[in-house]
Parts: C-alpha cells; structure tokens; sequence
C-alpha cells in the first residue's frame, strides 16, 4: 500500500531469509538421510556385483597362467546358446502349404478341351437356366 520499507522491516526480512534457509537444510538433511536409508535397505537386497563378486575376485590370483590361458573368451558361450535357440524355434513349412500357395498364385494362360470346345462358356452348374427363387421349375 506504499508503506515505507524501514530498518525493522529489514531486520525482520534478514531473520525470516535465515529461518527459511534452516529449514531448507533440515529438509534438504531429511531428505539426503531418507534417500541413503532406502539405498542402504536396497543394496541389503540387491548388493553391487563387485560386492558379490569379491570372494572370487580374491581367489583368481590363485589361478594359473596355464589355467587362464584355457578359460573361453567372453561371449562364446552365449553366441553358441543363441544360435541353438534359433534352432530350436525354426519348423520348417508343411510341403502342403507350400503347394496350396503355389496353386493360388498359378496364372492359367490356356483353356482346356471342354473350354475349347464351347468357347469357355461352360459352367460349373448343369443346365442352362439359372434357378431364381420363386419361379416354377
């Protein structure tokens, strides 16, 4: 309302910027501690595998050269298991179905005899009427 801004004003602007930044680290504390706490609770659950791994990491120094030399490359194991898996989901297609497929992709470029012989207007259905319902016959 246009009041004029005097030193008590001031003062109290300084202390409230002071509680306001206390209670953001109290916050920002809480915050950090809740955080590590549910880290800590997930890690209890699911550690790191460097942590897992540890015992076995100590124990290849215990490994030969002769031995180290033997050991497979990384990967070749999953490429091979892969592969077998393909295998095993490939079925090869039913000669049948392939026939059939072949069949209704055929183009027929010739008549037969009974085509020939009557112009191709030779129909399946016998007779030369074509049946309407309702009409006698």
């Amino acid at each position: 309302q246009g009041l004029p801004y005097d030193d008590d004003d001031e003062v109290a602007d300084t202390v409230w910027s002071e509680v306001d930044a206390k209670m953001d680290e109290r916050r920002r504390t809480r915050r950090e501690d809740k955080l590590k706490q549910s880290l800590d609770k997930f890690r209890a659950v699911r550690p790191k595998l460097q942590h897992q791994f540890g015992d076995l990491k100590r124990e290849l120094q215990l490994v030969s050269r002769e031995e180290w030399e033997t050991l497979p490359e990384p990967g070749e194991h999953r490429k091979s298991r892969a592969a077998e898996r393909r295998n095993e989901r490939y079925m090869p297609t039913p000669d049948t179905l392939l026939e059939k497929a072949r069949l209704e992709q055929e183009v027929h470029n010739s008549l037969d005899t009974r085509q020939m012989i009557n112009g191709g207007m030779e129909t399946v259905v016998g007779g030369s009427a074509t049946p309407f319902p309702g009409s006698a016959g």
